[in-house]
């Protein structure tokens, strides 16, 4: 960060896009519209992205329904897997952590009673093999702490 003009950069292959204002000391504003139309540009340009990231989602949420987790269905990068206990997301997330694999752990009170989870998400550039590893690693701990048998 250049700490003199409280200008954050990114590098990135479609120029300086990465590129935000700062407003307060580690609190990074959102990126420019034109940065916006550039991102909406390339999809547009590119739609096997977007059909990539629905398919790697996809193969996510059914390999945790395969493994007797419970999902939240959807058609979005984001798949939610709930583990329903404040203490037991602690102790899956840190696991999870601890052999590579992040996620963000949702507990309450910032969801209900119950349908505390992992936040899992993915992107169009997740190859099969790195997604297959984190539902080889998903299993194990998942078996570890009794989520699933």
């Amino acid at each position: 960060m250049n700490k003199e003009k409280n200008v954050a950069v990114g590098a990135n292959p479609a120029g300086n896009m990465g590129r935000n204002l700062v407003a307060k000391p580690g609190f990074v504003q959102g990126p420019a519209s034109g940065e916006n139309e550039m991102a909406l540009a390339i999809l547009e340009r590119e739609p096997q992205r977007i059909q990539k990231l629905i398919k790697n989602a996809n193969m996510m949420r059914e390999g945790f329904k395969r493994l007797g987790f419970k999902v939240i269905d959807g058609r979005s990068a984001v798949v939610p897997v709930i583990v329903g206990d404040d203490l037991i997301a602690f102790q899956f997330w840190r696991k999870l952590f601890d052999a590579g694999v992040f996620v963000n752990a949702f507990i309450s009170p910032g969801v209900p009673p119950g349908l505390q989870m992992m936040r899992t998400s993915y992107m169009a550039t997740h190859e099969e093999h790195h997604l297959q590893s984190i539902l080889d690693v998903f299993g194990k701990i998942g078996k570890e702490l009794g989520l699933i048998s």
